[in-house]
């Protein structure tokens, strides 16, 4: 969340884009370090080691890194050199809530879930992937019908 604000608060503050970017770049940087540095630049090791079960310092100070990552990639590619409008992705940003609750509520069901043949990362992507095209359509289709949920 304390990434999210910093990010936000960078939108709020600076108006060009070379000025978000760079901050974004200082953060990716920063948090990356930090991370690696915390988990001895190793995936098992060091005073904090990165654990995604437990959700480490390490692990989210790196993920966040990616994160902020991820973030300038997007926003060039959508904000500023206008390549991409963000479509069908914007669908599930306007109804997220929905969404995570219906995730949370339909895991482990049919058509969202099955149990992959075999325990290969082919198998398991499949599946993620058809699900969240599910969720997708799923967005698309409250969209369309004008209906959001929201807290």
């Amino acid at each position: 969340v304390q990434m999210g604000v910093a990010c936000g608060r960078i939108i709020l503050t600076y108006q060009s884009h070379g000025s978000r970017v760079r901050r974004w770049i200082i953060w990716a940087s920063a948090t990356g370090v930090l991370g690696a540095f915390l988990c001895g630049f190793e995936k098992e090791g060091g005073w904090i080691p990165i654990n995604k079960n437990l959700w480490s310092l390490s692990f989210v100070l790196v993920m966040s890194s990616f994160a902020f990552i991820l973030l300038i990639l997007l926003y060039k590619v959508i904000d500023e050199w206008n390549w991409w409008s963000g479509y069908p992705f914007r669908y599930a940003g306007m109804n997220s809530i929905l969404l995570y609750v219906g995730h949370e509520m339909c895991n482990g069901l049919f058509p969202w879930f099955w149990s992959p043949v075999g325990d290969y990362h082919l198998n398991h992507l499949i599946m993620n992937a058809w699900g969240t095209s599910l969720w997708i359509c799923t967005a698309y289709l409250c969209h369309r019908n004008k209906f959001y949920l929201s807290i």
